[in-house]
């Protein structure tokens, strides 16, 4: 009997948190001098196939993998709380398989213009170098007029399983002036309070948010047009119900396919399509003293 009430007593509380409500409040926002530690792992993968007619499709493919374990300390944000400077004190950092800086060495990110640039000793990375961190450590664009509650959030609290539709306009907006077109219509995508547990005695929730845009047009040289493009957002998050904790980890997978035109040769165009997909998972802690 007492097994059985004990199992009761479980059931009891998992259907209570179920039926809780949640303000979902995905952005947490920083302070010049905060620190934490940071674990991240992520690839990128681009694969790019020619088809001229008469000829051999031409393909290529370039992979980059990069694990970077440090401390980061926030130098600079913006108007929203957002990082837009911040340094990494390198515990761990590894570029496919080779180490690419030393333990303490220390990496400095800062948002210029419409990217992030990387310099450690007081020297700008190269642009292979560039690409690779972005992927494991960014910062925020000061220009940027939304942030990710008004993309992906919402203001209605929400029981576990609840959903709510992303904002299209913002997305569009934002993708937008960055260059890459893109119509508010073709922006589909939900967000979801996929679950709650329990971390060290206090709630925290695990934040799902799915999104697929059709249209897209990356930019492109002037003589390269694109046929079609399309972007898919897979988007999730461990963050305290508390809006004063940070983030315990974030994961993201993006992938996009783009079909363009080319003149080539005998007046003929060349069929290029582009598969890219990049994806990250982070995990975020205490600072170590």
């Amino acid at each position: 009997m007492g097994c059985l009430l004990g199992a009761l007593s479980i059931l009891a509380a998992t259907a209570g948190a179920s039926a809780q409500e949640y303000k979902i409040k995905i952005n947490r926002p920083e302070k010049v001098g905060d620190s934490y530690a940071l674990s991240a792992k992520g690839s990128s993968t681009n694969q790019t196939n020619a088809t001229i007619p008469g000829a051999p499709p031409q393909a290529q493919e370039k992979k980059d993998e990069i694990e970077l374990q440090g401390t980061v300390k926030v130098l600079e944000v913006d108007g929203q709380g957002q990082a837009t400077k911040l340094s990494c004190a390198v515990e761990k950092c590894v570029l496919n398989d080779k180490p690419l800086y030393e333990r303490g060495d220390v990496i400095t990110a800062e948002h210029v213009g419409t990217k992030t640039e990387y310099t450690v000793k007081g020297e700008k990375v190269d642009e292979a170098t560039e690409k690779a961190l972005s992927i494991v450590l960014d910062t925020a664009d000061a220009e940027q007029k939304s942030d990710d509650d008004a993309s992906f959030g919402t203001d209605q609290a929400q029981k576990v399983d609840g959903t709510w539709p992303v904002h299209a306009e913002a997305i569009a907006h934002e993708l937008s002036r960055r260059g890459m077109a893109v119509k508010a219509e073709n922006v589909k995508g939900t967000g979801k309070l996929a679950a709650v547990k329990q971390v060290d005695g206090k709630d925290v929730l695990t934040v799902v948010v799915d999104v697929t845009i059709d249209g897209v047009k990356p930019p492109m040289p002037p003589n390269i047009a694109v046929e079609s493009g399309s972007l898919t957002l897979h988007m999730s998050g461990d963050v305290p119900a508390d809006e004063n904790a940070h983030p315990l980890s974030q994961s993201a997978l993006m992938g996009m396919k783009v079909r363009a035109t080319a003149p080539g040769p005998n007046n003929q165009n060349v069929v290029v399509d582009v598969d890219f997909s990049q994806k990250a998972d982070k995990t975020f802690g205490d600072a170590k003293k």
